[in-house]
């Protein structure tokens, strides 16, 4: 007798006559499947969705975070987002000389301020989800600046710009970012079309000052500066911008003057007090130096500080004074940077001592 014909997914008797009606599959059948390529078809299939699945919950959990960056962080008070902010102090740089230390007015440097003003300043046919996006290029720019990826964080200040271009802080970030770039001119565009538009505002007369001097248009760069002091007679940036100006193009007693006032209202500024002394040393006013130098070398030592030390007392015939002021400097610096500053002319006096000379033939030495 032949074998009852059974349904291959139920096991039951398969029904014959007006009875065979076709069947649904049971979802259970995915798991119970009788050949290879069908269990590789149903694992393909539920690996497929599970990996779907992450993908969407990793992106959800990306935007969450990228988008909600600001709502996390303190919103600034408004005359927190107004006010100009003097930079940190720095320490003194080991460069020969302090002539290219041109201060960026850097006070819309701090992203956070730049949601609120964002808001006021959007257009009103944007949508959230622009808006959102325009945060979005503002954070990625903001990491790229905090690695001195300058270059990136120029396009995401752009990009922002796109969305929000009557913003005139996202306008002076692109110009900071071109400053910090080096391509002066078109940051010397940058803040002219800011001054043009704001005029009242002493830091963007700084920053153009600074554009203007990096493409050696002095005598622009000066009055830039000096419209900065006249808008803000307490602006240190632009005063102390003014006199390393007057220093550079060799106007000493410009320069001298301006320092002079400066370190009296800001005698921890190891900055000013530094240029004040090379503008000093530069006019061979010894004595007046010495007494500077002596005195940051107490507060705030470093090496062109000792180098110049050295110098002042080399120069009032205090030599021993010196080579001890020389030693000081030249353990601070490299080999290649302590040749230069042996051969400068305020060392003059010392080249005919000894230990002057076996200084310089051991660093000589030394470098290949």
């Amino acid at each position: 007798m032949s074998p009852v014909s059974r349904d291959i997914y139920t096991q039951q008797p398969r029904p014959t006559g007006l009875d065979a009606t076709a069947r649904p599959r049971p979802w259970r059948v995915w798991w119970n499947v009788s050949t290879p390529a069908e269990r590789a078809g149903a694992w393909f299939v539920a690996f497929s969705i599970l990996a779907l699945f992450g993908i969407l919950i990793g992106l959800a959990v990306y935007q969450y975070r990228e988008l909600t960056y600001y709502r996390r962080r303190p919103v600034p008070a408004a005359d927190e987002m107004t006010q100009v902010r003097e930079p940190p102090s720095r320490p003194a740089e080991t460069g020969l000389d302090p002539d290219l230390r041109l201060i960026l007015d850097e006070m819309v440097s701090d992203v956070g301020a730049l949601p609120p003003l964002l808001a006021s300043t959007a257009p009103a046919d944007l949508t959230p989800k622009v808006i959102q996006t325009a945060a979005v290029h503002l954070r990625r720019a903001e990491r790229a600046e905090a690695e001195d990826d300058w270059v990136a964080a120029l396009n995401g200040y752009e990009q922002a710009l796109k969305v929000f271009p009557e913003s005139r802080r996202l306008r002076e970030l692109v110009g900071l970012c071109h400053l910090r770039m080096g391509d002066y001119a078109r940051a010397e565009e940058a803040f002219e079309q800011l001054t043009s538009r704001w005029p009242a505002l002493a830091g963007l007369w700084n920053n153009l000052g600074v554009a203007r001097a990096g493409r050696e248009q002095y005598d622009e760069a000066r009055e830039a500066f000096r419209r900065a002091v006249e808008l803000d007679a307490a602006y240190l940036l632009a005063r102390r911008n003014l006199a390393l100006l007057h220093y550079r193009l060799g106007e000493l007693e410009a320069a001298t003057g301006m320092l002079a006032n400066l370190l009296r209202q800001n005698p921890d500024d190891a900055e000013i007090g530094l240029t004040y002394a090379a503008a000093l040393v530069r006019q061979r006013r010894w004595a007046e130096a010495a007494a500077v130098l002596e005195n940051m070398a107490q507060q705030a030592p470093s090496a062109p500080v000792w180098f110049y030390l050295a110098g002042a007392h080399s120069n009032l015939g205090q030599n021993g004074v010196a080579l001890q002021a020389l030693d000081r400097a030249v353990a601070m610096v490299d080999h290649p940077t302590a040749r230069r500053w042996l051969e400068r002319p305020e060392l003059a006096p010392l080249r005919g001592e000894a230990k002057f000379r076996q200084l310089l033939d051991r660093l000589s030495s030394a470098i290949p």
